[in-house]
């Protein structure tokens, strides 16, 4: 595929966000690179948290924004949206807005810090941190049940130390979840509440997609001090792993990609694979996580 076609198709979000006059929504809970991870399209809009923490609803083909606001909070990204209803998560509460009236309909306290918040059903939502889940009940706040995701043998230090974004993606009730400082990914049941496996052999993951039963996987490791990133493609029923490539390799200038603070983006494309963006350089993946020329 020509990279340059590729490369618009990725960049359309960037100018949508340089229409609206906005900084992007961040995927990395704080860090300084921002992106909209954690928006949800419906229909021809983009509901996401920008950087200031508020609300916005985006219009994709016209660039018109509807801002919500904070509500006297700072948002988190990483939300959920079903219908009329919004769920997202500030540091300490986990509140339900109306797209339609703009208005905060109930908060409940949390203990869970920096989280991600998706919705399972009209009454119940989890948040996840990246280190556990919890199943909260949105009638009355309630924590319905807790999911430990950690190994006992990660430390509470280097968890502490760790500042991974959180990532997560979801295959009806079946949550994948990447973890701060952890090889893998966990893999949760929402509908009975249990952690049901981890996924192995890849490295840290970073960036996940999920596209006709493929979960594409940024992943990386460390060697000499030098972050060496991977695509790495994961058949979610059997769990096994159909393909692993280093992007580092497939770089034009391959000094350039293992120092670079441009972060790796992922998107999905129309034929079940993904496109891959890294420095100035971007890449079309098939379904098997094999590369377009």
């Amino acid at each position: 595929m020509n990279k340059k076609i590729a490369s618009c198709l990725l960049g359309a979000v960037a100018i949508v966000a340089t229409i609206a006059s906005l900084a992007s929504a961040c995927g990395d809970y704080g860090l300084s690179t921002l992106e909209w991870e954690g928006g949800v399209t419906q229909e021809d809009c983009l509901i996401a948290v920008n950087s200031e923490g508020s609300l916005v609803s985006i219009n994709r083909i016209w660039g018109t924004v509807r801002n919500y606001g904070r509500f006297d909070r700072k948002l988190l990204p990483m939300i959920d949206a079903q219908g009329d209803r919004v769920c997202v998560a500030t540091e300490t509460e986990v509140c339900e807005i109306s797209l339609q009236t703009g208005k905060l309909v109930r908060s409940y306290k949390h203990s869970l810090g920096r989280c991600g918040v998706g919705i399972i059903n009209a009454r119940k939502v989890f948040l996840n941190n990246g280190r556990s889940i919890a199943i909260v009940d949105m009638a009355n706040g309630a924590t319905l049940r807790k999911i430990d995701l950690m190994a006992d043998t990660v430390s509470h230090h280097s968890l502490l130390k760790s500042h991974s974004h959180i990532e997560h993606v979801r295959n009806g009730d079946l949550l994948y979840i990447a973890r701060p400082g952890t090889r893998g990914i966990a893999v949760v049941d929402l509908g009975n509440g249990k952690r049901l496996q981890d996924l192995k052999g890849l490295g840290m993951p970073h960036r996940m997609h999920l596209s006709n039963g493929r979960l594409f996987v940024v992943d990386y490791g460390m060697s000499y001090g030098i972050r060496i990133e991977h695509l790495t493609t994961i058949d979610i029923k059997t769990g096994s792993i159909n393909n692993s490539l280093s992007l580092g390799d497939l770089e034009r200038d391959s000094f350039a990609g293992p120092t670079s603070q441009t972060p790796t983006k992922l998107a999905g494309s129309q034929e079940g694979g993904v496109f891959v963006s890294r420095n100035d350089d971007v890449w079309q993946f098939d379904e098997d996580g094999n590369i377009l020329q």
